[in-house]
């Protein structure tokens, strides 16, 4: 389960202990910020690390320079990211693939998406 922000994932790792489901055994959890507590969650909580500084600098930078352009323009923005693997998921693979086969599909994914953002 990929949870929009670590918070919210601390109230799926709750649920899901309450409805006696093992994170990581049955169901892998990974949340998106990297707060300090996630390393403290019960099982520590896998999480995307962003970089809130450059997202608000950016974010400003792009309100000033908008005036400039027309309103409601679209902008992109792509900042780096990075994985903080913790124990609340686990690598399944299946029969035949193994862990370097999923990475590679993941970094196929990864190229496509990108590739689509930057057409549009």
């Amino acid at each position: 389960v990929l949870v929009a922000n670590d918070q919210m994932a601390l109230g799926v790792l709750c649920a899901l202990n309450e409805l006696g489901i093992s994170v990581p055994d049955k169901v892998s959890v990974v949340g998106f910020d990297n707060i300090s507590d996630s390393a403290f969650f019960t099982p520590p909580l896998t999480t995307v690390e962003q970089d809130f500084l450059a997202l608000g600098q950016q974010a400003v930078k792009r309100l000033l320079d908008s005036t400039e352009q027309t309103p409601h323009s679209y902008c992109q923005l792509i900042l780096p990211t990075r994985l903080i693997v913790r124990s609340s998921t686990s690598v399944k693979t299946k029969q035949g693939e193994n862990a370097q086969e999923i990475l590679n599909h993941l970094d196929k994914a990864r190229a496509l998406l990108q590739s689509s953002l930057e057409r549009n």
